[in-house]
């Protein structure tokens, strides 16, 4: 993203685009920018955002899980998702493996198949 300051050096704008004023680039995922990012968002509650967090792994899972049965049945081919995401995928499925190699999941949640 592309940053416009502040005079005391704070990012105050973004743009995806150099522009006037936006002459900055910040990588997406410099602390400063999500702090930023924080700033500009409405206030959560802490209990509505706990139970958010809590619930993105489980989520996360999901939608791999979907992601599997629509390659499987053929509705969407792996190559079809952007390269970033199967990266992102592969070495997910890699950690879940090794994990299981190495006994760090119990036996109730080591099953990758989405089928009972």
């Amino acid at each position: 993203m592309f940053v416009k300051r502040n005079q005391d050096g704070h990012i105050i704008a973004l743009s995806k685009l150099p522009a006037e004023g936006f002459e900055e680039y910040v990588e997406n995922h410099s602390g400063e920018l999500a702090d930023f990012n924080l700033s500009i968002q409405p206030t959560v509650p802490a209990q509505a955002r706990e139970q958010l967090q809590s619930t993105d792994t489980d989520l996360v899972r999901v939608l791999e899980d979907v992601i599997d049965l629509l390659t499987m049945k053929g509705v969407i081919q792996f190559t079809d998702l952007p390269e970033a995401a199967q990266n992102k995928l592969l070495n997910r499925k890699k950690i879940r493996l090794d994990a299981r190699d190495l006994n760090l999941l119990d036996d109730a949640n080591n099953d990758d198949s989405i089928l009972p």
